[in-house]
């Protein structure tokens, strides 16, 4: 899908370096045109108006109604994702906001390359007076914003998976080769080349655990993953 110019909202954008969040393997070429596509939007696309759209539950929450409003971000809420969801518009960017990103209301979105966030990233941003923050990927909290993390010892694809989609959903970047950028090494062996320069650098060394404990709070506004 096409990336737009989101006003001033600040853009989270891929790093040309790290894995695409359903772990596909791409060119180098690919790599430079997704790179410049990102972080080079502004210049090239037309400016659009940002439409935040609550869907189902979140469109009830009062804290997140509250948040958009003193953001300055005009909302509309719906029970039927389809009313926007389906095609792309040019006259609108339009961000959902969802509560559940294992709904089939997610899938929807996400399988139509709609952007979509959840409530934390509300939040945060309306406690830090910052316009919202978007993403490439779905964005449900910024638990592990500026986080950059590398992984070893893991041989199970569908393991790999859901511990890349997590990290995504929070904010986190994943690199494939390890390297100074790297902030944590995720390690599910003690052997290779990976764990040897992380523990030389000391660089930290965690368990895949670390993230899913990380996700259980995906909730909590004021925490962030270190």
């Amino acid at each position: 899908s096409s990336i737009v110019t989101l006003g001033t909202a600040r853009s989270l954008l891929v790093d040309s370096s790290v894995y695409d969040s359903r772990i596909t393997e791409t060119t180098k070429d690919h790599h430079a045109l997704l790179n410049t596509t990102c972080e080079d939007g502004e210049d090239m696309l037309p400016k659009v108006e940002t439409r935040v759209v609550l869907v189902g539950e979140a469109g009830r929450n009062g804290a997140l109604v509250k948040a958009l409003q003193d953001i300055n971000s005009p909302f509309l809420m719906t029970e039927n994702v389809q009313e926007f969801g389906d095609g792309d518009s040019t006259e609108f960017e339009t961000v959902f906001v969802l509560t559940d990103f294992n709904s089939p209301d997610y899938s929807y979105l996400y399988k139509r390359d709609n952007r979509i966030i959840g409530p934390p990233v509300v939040l945060h941003c309306a406690a830090k007076d910052e316009p919202l923050h978007f993403s490439c990927r779905p964005l449900y909290c910024t638990t592990m914003l500026s986080l950059s993390l590398c992984f070893t010892g893991f041989r199970n694809k569908e393991v790999m998976k859901t511990l890349v989609n997590l990290v995504h959903h929070m904010g986190g970047t994943i690199r494939k080769d390890f390297s100074s950028k790297v902030t944590h090494l995720i390690a599910n062996s003690t052997n290779g080349e990976k764990y040897r320069v992380a523990a030389c650098m000391g660089t930290p060394i965690l368990s895949s655990s670390w993230i899913q404990k990380a996700w259980e709070r995906r909730d909590d506004v004021e925490f962030h993953a270190n």
